[in-house]
């Protein structure tokens, strides 16, 4: 895992790469916010951030990105900029808010959600979501985001607070209620006819790490399994894998061994599949 901090001087660029892992970098992860990997993050010569790309791009979108960081375009001083000089620009306010969200400050996101609200930007029910979106994972509560749920089951926005409501729980290490919200948010996608196999493969994935729901689990990935091309023997192979697990997890050895047999044949050359069946085989 690779953390890289670029320090943003006028128009030059200074790389610094530093191991997720290697000391004293835990304390820069925590400063930062860094959540996943790699992520490059920029900042000023008083270490300010700037702007940051989170994963990998290929080489000529990276490169791409690179010359518009150190150009200054879209970066948070920019748009705080245009901001203060077009403040009737929705897109703008809406691209500040979410950079504010990719470096964890949700404090300033918030900020930037009100000011759009105070001036009737927008699409009000997003703006209205994505306060209280940001004030759940604020307050770590999704009491006003289950609200919003109830009262706007059928708004596009309902998908996204039931994962704003699973990511918190989860956070929160409130197994039983996250598995009750999984549940409920499979049930809402079915509804609305918007389920796909990557759905389901999560849902079953996430009840056998939570050891909750198995049965429905297992309906559910076999359902998503039934989805998948024969010929996309990547895929397939990823979700009966997920199916073994939850077999596994199920005590049902034999059947589990079974699954994952097939996923070793439709992938010969995968090391994981076969570590899969040594694991369950233990």
């Amino acid at each position: 895992m690779d953390l890289e901090v670029i320090d943003y001087v006028n128009t030059n660029l200074i790389a610094v790469k530093m191991h997720a892992d290697s000391v004293g970098v835990k304390d820069l992860i925590e400063h930062y916010k860094i959540s996943e990997f790699p992520t490059i993050v920029f900042v000023d010569k008083d270490g300010t951030e700037i702007d940051r790309i989170i994963g990998y791009l290929p080489s000529d979108k990276f490169l791409k990105e690179l010359k518009r960081i150190q150009s200054g375009v879209g970066t948070i001083p920019n748009l705080i900029i245009k901001t203060k000089n077009i403040p009737s620009k929705f897109e703008t306010w809406m691209k500040l808010a979410s950079k504010y969200e990719d470096r964890g400050d949700l404090k300033s996101a918030t900020e930037v959600w009100e000011s759009v609200a105070e001036a009737g930007l927008g699409n009000e029910e997003f703006v209205n979501y994505k306060l209280i979106e940001l004030h759940g994972f604020i307050n770590k509560d999704v009491i006003d985001l289950e609200y919003f749920i109830a009262d706007n089951l059928n708004s596009e926005y309902a998908q996204y607070a039931f994962q704003s409501v699973i990511s918190i729980l989860r956070k929160n290490n409130n197994q039983v209620e996250e598995a009750d919200a999984w549940r409920r948010y499979i049930n809402l996608m079915e509804l609305k006819k918007m389920y796909t196999p990557s759905l389901y493969n999560s849902f079953a994935w996430r009840m056998s790490e939570l050891e909750l729901n198995l049965e429905e689990a297992l309906e559910k990935i076999r359902i998503g399994i039934g989805m998948i091309a024969e010929e996309d023997t990547s895929n397939l192979a990823g979700y009966m894998d997920t199916e073994a697990e939850v077999l596994w997890k199920m005590g049902n050895i034999d059947k589990a061994v079974e699954v994952i047999d097939n996923c070793i044949a439709l992938q010969p050359d995968d090391k994981y599949f076969k570590d899969q069946k040594a694991k369950f085989l233990e």
